[in-house]
Parts: C-alpha cells; structure tokens; sequence
C-alpha cells in the first residue's frame, strides 16, 4: 500500500491526535511537521512508550487502526507497512 490516504486538509492532525490520546503520549511538535510515512510516526510514537509498553500486544494493529481509521477499511489495515505514505 502507497498511502493511507490522509488529504492533507487537517485529516492528518486527527490521526496523529487519535494516536497521541489512545496511547496517551504526546508527540514532540518538532517531530509532527517531519512526519511523511507510517514508519516516521511508528518511531515517534516508540520513543514515547516504555519498554513494558513497546511489548503490549498488539501495539502496531493498534497503532495502524488508529492512525487510518478514517481512512482504510477491511483487510487494508493489513496492507500498512513503515513505508507507506501518510498523505494521498
């Protein structure tokens, strides 16, 4: 999957948002204007869990569901790697 497909017309800062409040960190706003892919916003959001967290099952469908949930549907959300684009 190349993208997401968030439009860039504030759809983003709700997926970031949803990110931010289901796993209750906040993402450094100097970080928030780098993000470009999943991976980018994954690292983030790694470096703001500890490690008991990082381990939690199942911290990245979680993560995906929350960053595409206006977004993908279905099977999609299996389709999200690193490297896929936030922004269609």
């Amino acid at each position: 999957m190349t993208s997401i497909g968030l439009g860039g017309d504030g759809d983003e800062v709700d997926a970031i948002e949803r990110v931010q409040a289901r796993f209750g960190i906040a993402f450094d706003f100097e970080d928030c204007e780098q993000f470009v892919t999943v991976g980018d916003v994954w690292r983030a959001l790694l470096k703001e869990l500890g490690k008991s967290e990082q381990q939690a099952a199942p911290l990245w469908s979680d993560f995906v569901r929350e960053l595409g949930e206006e977004t993908l549907a279905g099977d999609q959300f299996d389709a999200v790697g690193l490297e896929t684009r936030l922004l269609i």
